[in-house]
């Protein structure tokens, strides 16, 4: 403001012996210059009010929790103490068996007898919400309207769109899928739809292209672990929507290459051996 006024102060020297011949234009532009000045200054952007010991005011907290950084599996040979998965009902109790329709059912066991039929033995993407599973890492990288997150394993990578888009109507199926968040407080909440039925939910879980999927994700102990909630809500394959809770721990890492491409090799007579040894087993006599 003070350079802005001192250039008006400067004209006007220079235009005095102007002032008869020009009448009443240098009062207009100096005018001008004050209006434009006094814009400025108000447009522009204010500096930190400096405290009683005069340094600079503190920072206002941060609106939402950063989840940046990389995040490993809890349970995956961490020197800390672990914390299991949880797969919960409703009720938020503990289930003893997953809800499975008569299709579900169907294809959970045919992923039991045929593990060779995972997609990703032909580098196929584990897909969402498998790519959170396994002892790899992954990194989130969190910014105003959108969240990235890379997974280390097959060199993939989610987006998160959080600037207030919805889901597009003429969604065409992904191993990702599309993904929206919002925050509810402090934790984060994911909805992604449009997910293929070309891929696995886990190892022996099955799901369909019908999934909608939602995550709650939550720092906890003072941001050392990550709660990720799943929502299981898929119709053609469970009766019901059901919890998935899993944990991972914050490391200290960077994301390695990972090229599934390079050995894009199976031995599926492994699997024949596993299984004619799993038919040579004695069977439990029938009940009466």
């Amino acid at each position: 403001m003070r350079e802005c006024l001192g250039f008006v102060r400067r004209h006007d020297d220079m235009e005095k012996n102007k002032l008869n011949r020009l009448g009443n234009s240098m009062i207009s532009f100096r005018s001008m210059c004050v209006a434009v000045c006094a814009t400025a200054s108000l447009s522009s952007p204010a500096q930190s009010a400096p405290d009683q010991a005069g340094a600079p005011a503190a920072t206002a907290k941060a609106a939402h929790p950063d989840l940046t950084g990389v995040w490993m599996q809890a349970d995956a040979g961490m020197e800390i103490s672990t914390r299991p998965e949880e797969r919960l009902g409703l009720d938020m109790k503990p289930l003893k068996e997953l809800p499975y329709t008569a299709w579900g059912r169907a294809q959970a066991e045919h992923q039991r007898i045929y593990p060779e039929t995972d997609p990703t033995t032909s580098c196929f993407p584990l897909g969402t919400p498998r790519s959170y599973r396994g002892p790899y890492p992954f990194q989130f990288i969190q910014r105003p309207e959108v969240t990235a997150i890379l997974f280390e394993l097959s060199n993939k990578y989610r987006v998160i769109y959080t600037d207030g888009r919805g889901h597009p109507g003429d969604l065409d199926s992904t191993f990702m899928g599309h993904s929206i968040g919002h925050w509810e407080g402090d934790t984060f909440v994911v909805d992604t739809v449009g997910l293929t039925d070309r891929s696995w939910l886990q190892d022996l879980l099955p799901k369909s292209d019908q999934l909608h999927l939602t995550e709650r994700i939550t720092k906890i102990e003072d941001g050392k672990l990550l709660r990720v909630q799943l929502t299981i809500d898929d119709p053609k394959t469970y009766t019901q929507p059901w919890y998935w809770v899993m944990y991972y721990r914050s490391v200290p890492w960077e994301l390695k290459e990972y090229i599934c491409e390079e050995n894009n090799r199976t031995d599926r007579s492994h699997y024949e051996v596993l299984r004619e040894e799993e038919k040579s087993k004695p069977q439990a006599p029938a009940k009466p």
